[in-house]
């Protein structure tokens, strides 16, 4: 019976070590503090650079190397994924080169560590300065009332989120078709032509 007794408290004794050290793992890294600032403020030019850092303050036990997953997003919905890369640091930056007024918006930078995600508070950049004309195509160029077409509008230089807006002119007169909102840098309509004095 003492024997037993004995083989009771080891086992127990061993058990709580076990959880003790499974415990102490799952706290060996915690993501405390995460901010996203950039240069400069609030605004810029259109042309001029962008530098966005993400920082993050971390409770680690002393001598560990983590590696940390930095994400950069445009959008506050994390829209648009700008950049993102892999560093033991506690700090990244990533500088947009030459601004566009797409670029206005709001950012955001996601922190991944281990099992642990954490997300910055959301940082507005206003950047003044011309949008380039779009581009439109239609497909088949040459169609019959009752058929229908395809609108492509692309704007290859500009950053999403976009808001496309086709225009439908009848005599003369555009009437604005429903806007599109994307977090591509295209957008597709498909129309009914109805009559032979619609045009787009």
């Amino acid at each position: 019976q003492s024997a037993a007794k004995n083989m009771s408290k080891t086992t127990i004794l061993f058990f709580t070590q076990l959880l003790c050290g499974i415990g102490y793992a799952q706290t060996d890294v915690m993501i405390h503090k995460i901010q996203i600032e950039s240069d400069p403020e609030t605004s810029a030019q259109a042309g001029s650079s962008i530098s966005l850092t993400c920082s993050v303050s971390i409770v680690a036990r002393s001598g560990l190397q983590n590696l940390i997953s930095y994400r950069f997003y445009k959008g506050s919905q994390q829209n648009f994924l700008l950049n993102t890369s892999m560093t033991t640091e506690p700090k990244y930056s990533f500088t947009i080169q030459s601004a566009r007024a797409t670029h206005t918006g709001y950012y955001v930078c996601v922190v991944k560590l281990g099992d642990q995600t954490a997300t910055s508070e959301t940082l507005y950049m206003d950047v003044t300065g011309p949008i380039q004309r779009p581009r439109l195509t239609i497909q088949p160029m040459k169609v019959i009332v009752g058929n229908e077409i395809e609108l492509r509008c692309d704007a290859a230089e500009e950053i999403p989120p976009l808001e496309f807006t086709f225009h439908k002119y009848k005599n003369g007169k555009p009437s604005p078709v429903e806007p599109k909102e994307t977090d591509t840098k295209f957008v597709t309509h498909t129309l009914k032509v109805k009559e032979t004095t619609d045009q787009v």
